[in-house]
């Protein structure tokens, strides 16, 4: 509660009235005003009637509208509006007046609270103002970006790829033994089996069940490094959404899609099934980054021994040091799945390569860029000569990058 601009002025005037007036007229003056600030407070005090629609599920980019609609009571000339925010979300324009039309975004996942509705009233003369906080708090429910995953779905049909990727048989050699049977000109000279070869004294060739799906495996990294800032959002906030993105492509192929969050142990895991990119994306999005190294070996480890699958692994590296640890174990799921590995690029690390150099500290940076550029460049080689699919993109490219790369090996096998 305070007195406006407005009523202050008037008791400025009534102090300079009082030089050039009678004493006992100029209290009356100032009894007058200070009453009519008093009655203005009074019709303040009214709290009006509020409504606020705003969603309580958002896609983590996605923008939805926020609209607070104010009936203010009688007695009350003005109401202004604000809706504060934490910092995980974002309200344009945050300021109404008598209302407001907003547009609310979802900077980062999670569960975020809504602050109630401030409102600020004037009184009918103008002259006094009261603050109120209305409606309550209200939870808002931040998910990976899964509208921009069916955005990629639809462009990926309006270009025709869905068909050429909706295969039924494995990426590459990922298919089931089922039997053996005599060798005819043909078989290809990779199937031959010389062990049975060798036991019946004939060629013998193996012989494959087609499978009728695939299993599709993202594994989400949620060490220290994917903690990392990209604006307002995160490596794993990024890397969740291609998740999401890959997720939408495997039901669209009618794959099995499940995934596993790791960091130095395994934080969740979720076995593929079938249609099952929504129940991943609800399951996961709120797991937040830990601040350990991850423990790579550990978990691939683990996958290896699976039915084979395409396995796509969402992290984050810089150089080689950063990476040691998943160019080390790549290979132990290299040798039995199809595995593409995607990592965000940060535009701030190359922005010193993006332009030449016009001072000393440029060069510097440009320098300390470069560096890192070709570190960078050794691990994405030794990560490919193990037989891995490397994913690098922007982060706002990130998921449809990915999402094509498995797209791609889906096409490989169909071919």
């Amino acid at each position: 509660m305070s007195p406006t601009p407005r009523a202050a002025g008037l008791l400025v005037l009534v102090a300079v009235a009082a030089l050039l007036v009678p004493r006992w007229v100029a209290a009356l003056v100032a009894l007058a005003v200070v009453g009519a600030v008093l009655a203005d407070v009074r019709r303040a005090r009214a709290v009006p009637r509020v409504a606020r629609l705003a969603p309580r599920v958002l896609a983590r980019g996605g923008r939805a509208p926020l609209s607070i609609s104010v009936t203010p009571p009688a007695g009350v000339s003005k109401v202004l509006v604000r809706q504060a925010t934490p910092a995980e979300l974002l309200v344009e324009p945050a300021l109404g007046d008598g209302g407001l039309e907003a547009v609310l975004v979802g900077l980062h996942r999670g569960r975020h609270v809504l602050p109630p509705v401030s409102l600020r009233c004037v009184g009918a003369w103008g002259l006094a103002r009261v603050d109120h906080d209305v409606d309550g708090a209200l939870e808002v429910r931040v998910i990976p970006d899964l509208p921009g995953a069916y955005r990629l779905r639809a462009a990926r049909r309006r270009g025709g790829m869905s068909d050429a990727a909706r295969v039924r048989g494995p990426v590459g050699l990922g298919t089931e033994f089922e039997s053996l049977r005599d060798w005819t000109p043909d078989d290809d000279a990779q199937r031959i089996n010389w062990a049975a070869t060798a036991r019946t004294g004939r060629p013998m060739v193996n012989q494959y069940r087609v499978e009728r799906e695939q299993r599709v495996l993202c594994l989400v990294d949620a060490g220290r490094l994917m903690a990392g800032p990209l604006g307002r959002a995160t490596r794993l906030d990024v890397a969740l959404d291609a998740l999401a993105a890959v997720g939408v492509s495997a039901d669209e192929l009618g794959d099995r899609f499940g995934a596993m969050v790791f960091s130095d142990r395994v934080v969740a895991s979720l076995e593929p099934r079938r249609r099952g990119a929504l129940a991943v994306v609800q399951a996961l999005a709120e797991v937040e980054p830990t601040p350990v190294e991850s423990a790579y070996e550990l978990v691939f480890r683990r996958v290896a021994a699976a039915k084979r699958a395409v396995v796509v692994v969402l992290t984050d590296f810089v150089d080689e040091e950063s990476g040691a640890g998943l160019s080390r174990a790549a290979p132990l799921l290299a040798r039995r799945h199809a595995l593409v590995v995607a990592s965000v690029r940060d535009p701030e690390l190359t922005a010193p390569l993006d332009h030449p150099p016009s001072t000393p500290l440029d060069l510097y940076a440009a320098a300390a860029a470069l560096d890192l550029e070709r570190s960078r460049r050794r691990l994405v080689g030794a990560l490919r000569s193990a037989g891995t699919l490397v994913v690098e993109a922007s982060p706002a490219a990130l998921p449809a990058a990915t999402a094509a790369a498995y797209v791609r090996l889906k096409a490989r096998a169909a071919a």
